[in-house]
């Protein structure tokens, strides 16, 4: 396992133990821990937080001290289970990352390494997706992150050609996509890995990729697809509250719990995509949609044509 998947494993087990962090404290706990990092520097600290924001954890911050303190969602799940991949450094990063518990845990035991083994583990899904990624394109696209390489790729039936800088992995609702920037649209896709075909290197000697903002790439979504982008007021009822607040929805949320009822107001900027309908729909009665009104408008809609 490389040093840095070391790093963020320990990084991340703090800060899901409920702590808040300055880059500072962080390089001095690793020194003080570890005579392996004994040597770590504030710009490796550094660009170990900039690599878990990018990788899909959502992580909060504050600044009380002049400083900014790292830290996670109390109980948040930081991030979904890893699809099928031959790359087993990466997946035991997300499946340290995807659950809090196996942190201390030792997976290269005989015994906890056995846990991807049929006979340990029994998978309750619905409509997961059963495509396996290809262990080599994991391996191609970690290389292009890591060195700032442009692809050319054969994605999707039928095919079709895309010239794109690779940017992140995310995995999502047990799929695993890249994050790659698209310089003929002048966007970021999310492309699904499953789905591509062939990878080659690319000479592109136009304008650079813009630098990657998990926040930005969220701005005008709510899960991975694009939106229009809007203040999302949603208000969730008191027996559900607690179960919310324990959540992380989308990067920019903000949470407030109104004392009166026991209800708690969820605010954020995302995209009126067809996953935040899906999701108010899910979760309907127990959310109520007080902002913006083309949000109150379609879950209307929708609830009227199901009652036929």
């Amino acid at each position: 396992m490389s040093n840095q998947v070391r790093r963020v494993i320990k990084i991340l087990s703090w800060l899901a133990a409920g702590n808040a962090m300055t880059t500072h404290e962080i390089m001095n706990r690793l020194r003080a821990e570890d005579e392996e990092y004994a040597e770590v520097t504030l710009r490796t600290i550094q660009r170990d937080i900039n690599d878990i924001e990018g990788s899909g954890i959502a992580l909060m911050s504050r600044n009380d001290t002049g400083q900014n303190q790292y830290y996670l969602q109390r109980n948040a799940s930081i991030i979904q289970t890893l699809s099928h991949t031959e790359n087993s450094a990466l997946a035991e990063h997300m499946l340290r990352a995807a659950f809090p518990q196996l942190h201390n845990v030792d997976l290269q035991h005989p015994t906890a390494s056995a846990g991807a083994s049929q006979d340990i583990i029994a998978t309750i899904t619905i409509g997961q997706h059963l495509e396996p990624v290809n262990g080599e394109f994991i391996d191609k696209l970690i290389e292009a992150i890591t060195n700032g390489t442009w692809l050319r790729i054969q994605y999707g039936i039928p095919r079709k050609e895309l010239v794109v800088h690779p940017q992140r992995l995310i995995p999502y609702i047990g799929r695993v996509y890249l994050a790659a920037w698209d310089p003929e649209n002048q966007t970021y896709l999310p492309l699904s890995i499953d789905r591509i075909s062939q990878i080659t290197e690319e000479k592109y000697n136009g304008a650079p990729a813009p630098s990657f903002s998990i926040e930005e790439f969220m701005k005008n979504r709510f899960g991975l697809w694009v939106g229009k982008p809007e203040s999302i007021v949603v208000r969730v009822s008191a027996e559900l509250a607690n179960n919310f607040s324990m959540r992380q929805w989308h990067p920019s949320q903000q949470m407030t719990l109104l004392p009166d009822t026991g209800e708690l107001r969820i605010t954020m900027q995302a995209g009126l995509s067809h996953e935040l309908i899906s999701w108010v729909m899910h979760w309907t009665p127990h959310i109520v949609v007080e902002e913006p009104a083309d949000l109150i408008a379609e879950v209307r809609r929708l609830h009227e044509e199901g009652l036929g």
